[in-house]
C-alpha cells in the first residue's frame, strides 16, 4: 500500500460512504445518495508555519473522524486504484466528531 505523508497543514482522509439506507429504511438509487461529508484522518501534516517561523501542531490525530466544510478546496485521491481519499487542508475541516454523544440534561 501506498504511504502519503502530508506537508504543512493537510490531511489525508478517507471518505465515509454515503448509507445505502435512509433512516427510514428506505434504499436510495445511486444518483440519489447524498454526497457524504465526512471522513477518517488516515495522515495529517506536522502543522502551519506562521509568519514569525512558529510551527503550530494540527489539532487533529491519525484516527479521527471528522467533519468537511460544504465548499472544501480537498484534492480527491485514489489510492491503490480506489476512490474515496482527499487530501484537504486543516482549516477545511469544520469539527471532529464522537462516535459516542452523551447529553445530560440534568434530571
Amino acid at each position: 500500500m501506498e504511504h502519503i505523508t502530508p506537508l504543512f497543514d493537510q490531511v489525508l482522509v478517507q471518505m465515509q460512504k454515503a448509507p445505502e439506507k435512509t433512516e427510514h429504511g428506505l434504499y436510495t438509487a445511486d444518483d440519489g445518495k447524498a454526497k457524504t461529508d465526512r471522513g477518517i484522518v488516515l495522515s495529517v501534516g506536522p502543522g502551519s508555519i506562521r509568519d514569525n517561523g512558529m510551527l503550530v501542531p494540527p489539532s487533529v490525530r491519525v484516527g479521527d473522524t471528522v467533519l468537511l466544510g460544504r465548499m472544501h478546496s480537498g484534492q480527491p485521491l485514489k489510492i491503490n486504484g480506489e476512490d474515496g481519499y482527499l487530501l484537504i487542508t486543516e482549516r477545511d475541516l469544520i469539527a471532529t466528531v464522537s462516535e459516542k454523544l452523551t447529553i445530560d440534561r440534568g434530571e
